[in-house]
């Protein structure tokens, strides 16, 4: 948190500017945190707004760290929680053509020295039964035929998705591609000039798949692919065809004007 917002989040501005014993009890969890919902009593002046740095589901996290798991550590997120909601974050940002600073990508503008939001590229990734179209959380009705699994409301459901930057080069990494929890690379990922060229990285089978599903051919070597109404023709399926596997979506997202 400290490192996120610039500012303790034990140490409002009463503790620190009080006595040193105040500051043993917040320490020691005896005051409540500083963006606690109910009590502004320990309030920073210091730091970052949390909304431009963290991610809602970050601000969950610290609430339920510094709120209820103050006093009772079963009620922190544990270190897996912390590891996907981290990454989850920062593959939501982009890089600022400007200052060069990040940002959540749904914000209009870059909120350190408000140049407009660029152009960027969003990879999806996407579950895919190869034996039948399901809903989450479904028991019955499954088509026999293959295709993305869906939420609750029928939209394929959306795993993961990372933000890739207009002239950046991105690699997605097996906790995307694969749903593992390693941070291999496995696939580069650069946009630029409408375009989008993709390699593989090691020795998972990739396959390029037209979304039409008449076209495919194996990711074995670097490929450059047009961005065509706002949509990449191809989607990349990770892993054996016959099992659950992944599958890599990219869509332009458009700068604010």
């Amino acid at each position: 948190f400290e490192t996120l917002a610039l500012a303790h989040p034990l140490l409002g501005d009463e503790v620190r500017d009080g006595e040193p014993e105040l500051e043993d009890r917040a320490l020691a969890g005896e005051l409540p945190w500083i963006d606690a919902p109910d009590d502004d009593s320990n309030r920073s002046s210091d730091g970052i707004p949390c909304a431009l740095v963290l991610s809602p589901v970050l601000q969950r996290d610290f609430q339920a760290a510094f709120g209820r798991g103050l006093s009772n550590p079963e009620e922190r997120p544990g270190m897996a929680t912390w590891g996907e909601h981290l990454h989850g974050a920062a593959d939501r940002t982009i890089t600022c053509s400007s200052c060069q600073g990040s940002y959540f990508v749904n914000r209009d503008d870059c909120p350190w020295c408000d140049e407009a939001r660029p152009d960027c590229v969003v990879a999806r990734a996407m579950l895919w039964d190869p034996c039948g179209r399901r809903k989450t959380g479904e028991i019955g009705g499954i088509e026999a035929k293959a295709g993305l699994v869906a939420d609750a409301n029928g939209k394929a459901r959306v795993l993961d998705q990372v933000v890739i930057s207009e002239s950046r080069r991105c690699e997605l990494t097996e906790r995307v591609t694969q749903g593992a929890s390693g941070n291999r690379p496995t696939l580069r990922v650069e946009f630029a000039r409408g375009r989008i060229a993709l390699a593989r990285i090691g020795d998972v089978p990739m396959r390029l798949v037209s979304e039409s599903g008449r076209g495919s051919r194996n990711l074995n070597q670097p490929v450059d692919v047009p961005i065509v109404d706002r949509r990449v023709d191809w989607r990349i399926h990770v892993g054996p065809n016959d099992q659950l596997h992944r599958v890599i979506r990219f869509d332009l997202h458009k700068d604010a004007a």
